[in-house]
C-alpha cells in the first residue's frame, strides 16, 4: 500500500537530512579553518580564524616530501585505474 507524503513528514525529512548533513561537514570545515590558523592559534577555540595566513601550505609544499608522496599517489591511482578499465572492458 502506498501511503501519500504529508507536509510534516516532508519537513521531517528535511530536518533530518540537514542535521545529518551537519553532522558530516562540520569537522570538514573545522579542518579546513585549522589549515588557515597559525600555528600558535591552532588551539583557541575559534571556528574562523582571526588572522588568515597560508603558511601551512608553504609549509608542506617547501618540503620535497609532500609533493613526492602526490606524484606516486597519482601514479598509483591513474595505473590501478587504467587496470581496472582493462580487466572490466573484457569483462563485460
Amino acid at each position: 500500500m502506498i501511503m501519500a507524503v504529508t507536509g510534516s513528514t516532508r519537513v521531517g525529512w528535511s530536518v533530518a537530512n540537514i542535521a545529518v548533513l551537519l553532522y558530516a561537514l562540520v569537522p570538514v570545515l573545522w579542518i579546513a579553518s585549522l589549515s588557515f590558523k597559525p600555528a600558535g592559534t591552532i588551539q583557541d577555540g575559534r571556528f574562523i580564524p582571526q588572522s588568515w595566513t597560508l603558511d601551512n601550505y608553504r609549509g608542506i609544499f617547501d618540503t620535497g616530501a609532500f609533493t613526492s608522496a602526490l606524484r606516486n599517489s597519482i601514479g598509483i591511482g591513474l595505473i590501478s585505474t587504467a587496470i581496472a578499465v582493462v580487466i572490466g572492458t573484457m569483462a563485460a
